[in-house]
């Protein structure tokens, strides 16, 4: 290998080295200022519970662990319905196919996850005081109807 050939290689590959880590540096930065924001928009979707409902520190805390219990639950609730949905349409050209299996269980989980939303709820509700409800009662409303037009609106 000619010397010129052999420099001209080696600045390259320095050159990409050298981008690659920029590139490297400026997602780790860009992360962490989402994380930053993520955290900062829980906080003050936190404050806005608090103040909406009038709600007292030990009230909050109480929310806030109920909330992280329901959340695990939850999740796996979610996963198992899309490991299951995803089962559905591996079998899209499969004539013999018996979708009704599926469809049966896909049901009975999102029952389950309704059950668990108004347990949910209710123990929320149980920790407000009866100058509360009324508030508490409005705010759930409003987030079982956002969450349902979130499930039922189509992405763009």
């Amino acid at each position: 290998m000619k010397p010129s050939h052999y420099n001209t290689l080696k600045n390259t590959f320095i050159v990409f080295l050298v981008l690659f880590n920029l590139g490297c540096l400026f997602v780790l930065f860009k992360g962490h200022e989402r994380i930053k924001k993520s955290e900062h928009l829980k906080e003050s979707r936190r404050e806005l519970l608090k103040e909406k409902l009038g709600l007292d520190d030990s009230q909050m805390e109480q929310f806030t662990l109920l909330k992280k219990e329901h959340v695990k639950k939850l999740r796996k609730k979610q996963n198992k319905l899309f490991q299951l949905r995803k089962e559905v349409f591996a079998h899209l050209g499969d004539p013999d196919f018996d979708i009704d299996t599926y469809t049966q269980e896909i049901g009975m989980i999102q029952q389950d996850m309704d059950h668990m939303a108004f347990e949910h709820f209710s123990k929320l509700r149980a920790l407000c005081r009866p100058d509360q409800y009324e508030s508490f009662d409005a705010f759930a409303q409003r987030i079982m109807l956002s969450q349902h037009s979130k499930e039922r609106s189509p992405k763009r």
